[in-house]
């Protein structure tokens, strides 16, 4: 089974996103009993996270 973990588990408690992986807890709970179609979805989903994530980084500095 495909998984974005990256085995850097923290919460950021603001975002409630792993910042690891940038899944929600919801995602990360639910992620063996997905359809592999759902996984799919979030699996693209973080590619905007990450995306945004560092733009945002970016301009903080």
């Amino acid at each position: 089974m495909e998984t974005p973990c990256t085995g850097i588990c923290k919460i950021d408690q603001e975002t409630r996103q792993c910042q690891g992986c940038l899944r929600t807890i919801d995602e990360i709970a639910s992620w063996a009993t997905l359809t592999p179609a759902k996984r799919s979805h979030i699996m693209h989903a973080l590619q905007k996270r990450k995306r945004l994530n560092s733009k945002q980084s970016q301009m903080e500095e």
